[in-house]
């Protein structure tokens, strides 16, 4: 299970040295750094402060699990057998069942050079309420623990903005409800069109800020970004929040979402990177850069009540970049603006503090307070901290400090406790009311959006030594021919919910998946309800 992402540090994947690449990749007027400094990373020499302008030097490669030893026994090893062929025979007859599908209208291929099970739908036009002059295409994938955990659903296709087609696993947007082994490929595909017309739906009446389908996860080839037109990869550095630690990361940004990359397989003609965490870019409330540094800090909306904004730090290599392309996608969904200059708010931030302090403190006040004017006072206190900590200001202490003797303060105090009593009756009476509407309702952007495993918000992977690496060549990569071209540092500005006439289709890829850790959660099921499954 996914957790929100942790600010204060990330496990590091495994340190031994795979093959070192020496061709560099020239992206969005960016290099790729040679992959020749794999080796000194691989020693263990990790930079602990990084300077402002520094450009990731280390990388990790993968190692394989426990369970790909040879010549072992034990229950683990036994039970991943019985998984498998368990596997193999429910995806015997979910092929012989799925190709059926062809008579009721649905093009159903099989992907070659694949994993056994990969297949390509085309969902025809006819089947969709708009009318559309072209059909969409999905790939569907068999996990590495299915039938005991859904399979991958990626789109092929753009057909909406921003495009779905960008890597993010829809199985749950599709489905609409958890998943249960006996869920078979045929009734996934059957519910295709429902979801296409949902999407548009969304598209429609709400807008592309409201377009929260899919989740990422697992492992994504880097190259497949690389070729892609409509995304961005940047090498730089994520900051540890309270250490001021430092690890090479990849950041893509694509239409809808931004991804944090830790590479984990760099050897060729393929390299890989986990997906340590993501976000939605509807979702970033703030994005702010210390004046002539290469130090950005995202702010991401939490999801929910309860979450808070969730805030990380980088330092890249082209800042300019990065703030240039963040600045188009988000202009193209609708956000008017960032800070993107921290030392031009951080005066009028810290003046309004004072004067609003001023009135908490006056010793002489008969009125209460406003619950408006002390959640605005503490808007501009997390703005304060997330500013100083962007400079790495000592007075970064000093404004948390602040903060916490405004809390403290009986008038503040009381004010707070009176809107928690009011608010939690209000969230009560909210949750009856959404409960009720999703139950006559079909316009949600998501009704899975409430499961942890899919919040529209930033994740960090689980601890490296719970889980071993995946490297998966993602279904939805395009090929070759159908993403080759050049790429410029600020592509066109991406256009509108294209027309019927604008539909692309991009071609499925191989799929390797090949995760040892889900394969070993696979074991406690691999032994129960066998014949159930198949």
């Amino acid at each position: 299970m996914r957790r929100l992402f942790d600010f204060g540090g990330e496990r590091r994947a495994s340190d031994s040295p795979g093959r070192q690449d020496q061709q560099q990749q020239q992206q969005h007027g960016w290099r790729l750094p040679s992959w020749e400094s794999i080796t000194g990373a691989a020693m263990g020499h990790h930079p602990s402060h990084t300077s402002v302008a520094a450009a990731p030097q280390a990388y990790h490669a993968s190692q394989s699990g426990p369970l790909m030893g040879g010549g072992d026994s034990s229950p683990s090893v036994v039970a991943l057998e019985r998984s498998r062929a368990i596997q193999e025979i429910r995806m015997a007859k979910e092929l012989s069942v799925v190709m059926a599908l062809n008579d009721e209208g649905f093009t159903i291929e099989q992907v070659e050079q694949a994993v056994a099970g990969q297949i390509k739908v085309t969902v025809p036009r006819v089947m969709l309420k708009d009318d559309l002059n072209g059909d969409i295409s999905f790939t569907v994938a068999p996990s590495q623990q299915f039938p005991f955990k859904p399979p991958h659903v990626f789109c092929l296709t753009r057909f909406c903005f921003p495009s779905l087609a960008d890597g993010r696993d829809l199985v749950y947007d599709v489905i609409r409800k958890d998943w249960v082994p006996s869920t078979t490929y045929a009734s996934i595909i059957r519910q295709l069109p429902g979801f296409i017309d949902r999407v548009l739906e969304v598209s429609r009446e709400k807008g592309p800020q409201a377009m929260l389908f899919g989740f990422f996860d697992g492992s994504v080839s880097i190259d497949r970004y690389l070729r892609d037109p409509n995304a961005s990869v940047m090498p730089c550095q994520k900051v540890d929040q309270l250490s001021h630690r430092s690890v090479p990361r990849f950041v893509v940004l694509t239409e809808g979402a931004l991804l944090v990359l830790e590479v984990t397989q760099n050897s060729s003609p393929q390299r890989f990177g986990e997906i340590r965490s993501w976000a939605h870019l509807s979702q970033l409330t703030s994005v702010t850069r210390k004046k002539n540094t290469g130090v950005v800090t995202l702010r991401v909306r939490g999801y929910g009540a309860g979450q808070g904004d969730k805030i990380q730090t980088f330092v890249f290599e082209d800042p300019e970049t990065f703030m240039a392309v963040l600045q188009h996608h988000m202009a193209s969904l609708g956000v008017d603006s960032f800070n993107a200059n921290a030392n031009e708010s951080l005066e009028n931030v810290s003046v309004e503090i004072i004067r609003m302090r001023s009135i908490v403190d006056d010793p002489n006040a008969q009125e209460p307070l406003s619950i408006s004017f002390v959640q605005r006072l503490m808007a501009l206190y997390q703005k304060q901290i997330e500013l100083y900590s962007a400079r790495s200001d000592p007075a970064y202490e000093t404004a948390l400090q602040s903060l916490k003797e405004f809390l403290q303060n009986p008038r503040v105090s009381a004010v707070l406790d009176t809107h928690h009593h009011h608010q939690h009756g209000q969230q009560q009476q909210h949750e009856h009311e959404q409960h009720e509407q999703h139950r006559g309702s079909d316009t949600s952007s998501s009704r899975h959006a409430d499961h942890i495993a899919f919040v529209p918000t930033v994740y960090e992977k689980k601890d490296r030594d719970q889980r071993s690496s995946v490297h998966v060549e993602s279904a939805q990569a395009a090929s070759e021919e159908a993403l080759a071209g050049p790429s410029t540092v600020l592509p066109p500005p991406p256009p509108p919910p294209p027309p019927p006439d604008l539909l692309t289709t991009e071609q499925p890829a191989t799929t390797e998946d090949t995760h040892q850790g889900e394969g070993a959660d696979a074991k406690n099921g691999g032994g129960q309800g066998a014949p159930d499954l198949l």
